[in-house]
């Protein structure tokens, strides 16, 4: 080859040389703006450790302003980086592996002290099976990471909230009606475990007359809305229970569910109702009390007028049979009216301070009769005095009326189970039952293996003339006279049924810390009705106004006739000082109650002796006063004698004390 052909190949191949170095040139200006627009950091080293090549992405996620050139520059950006770590002894431990093991991939998360985040690989470069050098990658993750823990603070919150719930709350399928979640608490609520939970669907807790009407109503519902509504359920051990739930659509990835809150409105549902009877047992015993009481005065004048005939003498028997039929009449119905009174807690209760043991232990002699030898009569008493402040004879009708009770509710025999004892009730316990109140109770407990009550029956067995029974067998107030007595002390009563398992009556009675005196023994010793004595007779009825007049001149006595208060303060204005003895009843029509015109004729004279009357209030006579059956009070309707008598005991007293 000659010189010249040397040359031309020289220039030849220096020509294809400047090429290529140009296209490589190139390919590298391509890559280092390739490198520089990706966002993450890019790092190639050779085997030495020094810096091949790097984009701007990787000096500006290391706040780096110079560039890492050869192995020095690495070492100083290192050093720029480890002073940003908070774990930098991690990261150069790192380092350390990829120099001592150069074939290996490494990879981990960076954390700087300003919060930020960064993802790192580290591989090692090779050309075909030799390792040239290593390329280091970083990914700031910081929002990412930052999201990812917001969304695990989210749902650890919303778990917290679903778990920590103290209400049932429910997630299921719509279309399978499966259970996908539940909580603590509609596991302890239900009985059920967890996983035996999720083995469920809606339809084995719920009725399913209830869950067809569930759908339907789900179904209307437009997305993101909510339904609300009482449902019934029943839990593991059978009982049922009411659950109102709150129910809201979701998605659960591509499933859609249904998530409800669900809370048990069973008791808070049972109160309602118990208040609602008990408003209404009070407007039935206002209204049975309002008509009562006049009804009593119409009886009083009946009964009086047919005593007055009978106490004739030479009486054509022909009138008298007549007679006593009416007056024994008027006796039947002056019973159901005091039975109204006492529904409608506006009988006359004669407090005196009572031990229940020794009450059951003297009518439980009577009661074994009543019940007879087909029903076994068990009565255990309280081991200490039951002392309570009660009506005596108010009392033992208690025993008698529910004895009788549970007589007829065993027709074929069995067992009475009669006892006492004493109760501690807490303002919490109490929160229970409308009726009740805190304190320390005796406890009377009338228990019976009767045919049981029915439970549609249970709310209403205490109204006035509702009756289970026969025509004939019953007229529907006995409980009713019952539950006013009770009442009226200051008590309430419960009660447990089921049908052909008998009945549990428990009636609460505030205790009483004084001593009980002895039972009074009634006396069947002759009255003798003196006279002489002037009376003033205040009551409002006319014909009942002059039966009193008859009863008490045809005594001996000389009766001043008045229709209301005012009249009797002009009457005692002129004959004050020869009036021995008011008569008057409990309230007046002009608005003046008895109690008020008593002490307003007794300031004037300490001595005047004064006899309430009424078939209606006793809280207008004011909580002082101490009425006594017998000696300053009269009961309507009443006998003539029965008044006479009292009218002389009353004036007589003086001479007694």
């Amino acid at each position: 080859m000659t010189n010249l052909e040397l040359e031309s190949r020289v220039k030849e191949l220096e020509a294809l040389v400047n090429a290529r170095t140009q296209e490589l040139n190139r390919s590298l200006s391509l890559i280092q703006v390739t490198l520089d627009s990706i966002a993450d950091g890019v790092l190639v080293a050779d085997k030495s450790g020094k810096a091949a090549r790097f984009n701007e992405g990787l000096l500006r996620m290391w706040n780096v302003s110079t560039p890492p050139t050869g192995g020095r520059g690495i070492k100083r950006m290192l050093t720029h980086v480890l002073r940003q770590l908070k774990n930098p002894a991690e990261f150069l431990e790192k380092i350390r592996t990829t120099v001592q093991h150069e074939d290996l991939d490494n990879s981990g998360l960076l954390e700087f002290t300003d919060g930020r985040l960064f993802e790192y690989q580290s591989r090692p470069q090779r050309m075909g099976a030799e390792i040239i050098g290593r390329v280091w990658s970083f990914h700031d993750v910081t929002t990412r990471k930052q999201a990812e823990e917001a969304l695990r603070n989210s749902e650890r919150h919303y778990r917290l909230l679903f778990e920590n719930n103290p209400t049932p709350v429910f997630v299921y399928g719509q279309e399978t009606l499966r259970f996908i979640a539940v909580n603590e608490a509609a596991v302890l609520h239900y009985g059920y475990t967890r996983e035996e939970f999720l083995s469920l669907t809606l339809m084995d807790i719920s009725l399913p007359e209830e869950v067809e009407v569930f759908l339907r109503k789900m179904s209307a519902l437009s997305p993101g809305a909510g339904n609300s509504g009482i449902w019934r359920h029943r839990k593991k051990d059978g009982k049922l229970i009411e659950m109102e739930m709150t129910s809201h659509s979701l998605l659960l990835g591509d499933r859609r569910a249904w998530l409800s809150l669900a809370m048990d409105v069973t008791q808070r549902l049972s109160l309602e109702a118990q208040l609602r009877q008990s408003q209404k047992m009070d407007s039935v015993g206002q209204l049975a009390g309002g008509i009562a009481h006049d009804f009593n005065n119409l009886l009083t004048v009946i009964s009086g007028h047919s005593g007055i005939l009978l106490a004739m003498k030479n009486l054509n028997p022909g009138v008298a049979e007549p007679v006593k039929e009416i007056f024994e009449a008027a006796r039947r119905a002056a019973e159901l009216t005091r039975q109204l009174l006492t529904f409608s807690r506006k009988q006359v209760a004669q407090l005196q301070v009572v031990d229940l043991n020794e009450v059951v232990t003297n009518v439980s002699k009577l009661l074994r009769r009543i019940l007879g030898e087909d029903i076994s009569l068990e009565v255990d008493l309280a081991p200490s005095p039951a002392t309570i402040k009660a009506d005596l004879g108010m009392i033992e009708q208690i025993l008698m009326n529910l004895a009788v009770n549970s007589r007829d509710a065993m027709p074929k025999g069995g067992k009475l189970r009669l006892s006492t004892g004493f109760v501690t009730v807490t303002e919490s316990q109490a929160h229970h039952n409308p009726e009740a109140s805190a304190g320390r109770f005796v406890c009377v407990e009338f228990s019976d293996t009767g045919c049981g009550i029915a439970a549609e029956h249970l709310p209403r067995i205490f109204e006035p003339f509702f009756t289970t029974k026969e025509i004939e067998r019953g007229t529907g107030l006995g409980l009713a006279t019952v539950y006013g007595i009770v009442k009226q002390h200051q008590g309430w009563i419960e009660v447990a049924s089921q049908l052909r398992e008998g009945t549990t009556f428990r009636i609460f009675l505030p205790a009483s810390n004084q001593r009980s005196g002895p039972l009074p023994v009634i006396s069947n010793e002759q009255r003798i009705v003196g006279g002489g004595e002037t009376i003033l007779v205040v009551e409002d009825e006319a014909p009942l106004l002059k039966l009193i007049q008859h009863i008490l001149e045809s005594h001996g006595y000389k009766v001043l006739g008045c229709s209301n208060g005012k009249s009797a303060l002009e009457a005692w204005a002129l004959l004050g000082k020869k009036i021995d003895l008011l008569l008057t009843d409990m309230i007046l029509p002009d608005g003046m109650a008895g109690s008020e015109l008593a002490q307003t004729l007794q300031a004037s004279k300490p001595g005047l002796r004064v006899v309430y009357t009424s078939g209606y209030d006793t809280e207008k006579l004011g909580k002082d006063m101490n009425l006594k059956e017998g000696f300053n009070f009269v009961q309507k309707p009443f006998h003539a004698r029965k008044l006479a008598e009292t009218v002389y005991d009353c004036l007589n007293a003086r001479n007694d004390a």
